[in-house]
């Protein structure tokens, strides 16, 4: 039987950026769907980019300088099955 894990947004929202170009950032828990209990290093990727970042000790994690608009995130850790989630507005 697979692992499956869950994704908790906290936040994905924009700031204002010196450059001109609208900026922000997506934050987020990542659980065990079933105990509940947080994962630690798992490997949180916004596809077609550049960017991405692991969860730490609490299983929380944080990607900035994001530009303004919709992406697709994957979750990635051993043992579980990789989960994909869809239209994580940044705005």
């Amino acid at each position: 039987m697979r692992k499956i894990l869950a994704f908790i947004l906290w936040t994905a929202h924009g700031m204002a950026a010196l450059a001109q170009t609208p900026m922000g950032s997506i934050s987020g828990t990542v659980i065990d769907a079933r105990s509940q209990e947080p994962l630690i290093a798992v490997n949180v990727i916004v596809l077609d980019t550049n960017y991405g970042a692991s969860t730490d000790l609490e299983g929380r994690f944080t990607i900035t300088r994001l530009p303004v608009g919709a992406y697709r995130l994957r979750f990635d850790y051993i043992g579980y099955e990789p989960l994909i989630k869809t239209d994580v507005i940044v705005k």
